[in-house]
């Protein structure tokens, strides 16, 4: 007590098993870190373009590498993610925000 440690999980995305994912419920983007994007043997090439920058954990601006949309797989159900590629040190490999736990209809819950 209290339950205030943060949800980390693991999701199937695309091929893989990914461990080490923050849901982060105050976060409306879902990130994707470089290294287990080129983990996964995508490449730079497939990434769309984006203008876009973000801030950081640490309060600073954040340059976007690119977007693509990967399926995630959480239980028995399968959603397409638009997943935000950054190169920007993590102890994460992925982040997911509010956007795609209001597709899954998820509740998080450090509680439970």
């Amino acid at each position: 007590m209290p339950h205030s440690d943060a949800l980390v999980i693991t999701l199937h995305i695309t091929n893989y098993d990914v461990k080490r994912i923050l849901v982060d419920t105050g976060n409306l983007v879902d990130i994707l870190f470089m290294q287990p994007f080129l983990k996964m043997g995508l490449k730079h090439s497939i990434l769309e373009p984006v203008s876009n920058t973000l801030i950081a954990f640490n309060g600073i601006q954040t340059v976007l590498i690119g977007c693509i949309s990967l399926p995630v797989r959480a239980g028995e159900e399968t959603i397409m993610t638009i997943f935000t590629i950054m190169d920007f040190p993590s102890p994460y490999n992925t982040i997911i925000g509010r956007t795609w736990l209001e597709l899954m209809k998820a509740i998080p819950s450090t509680y439970h």
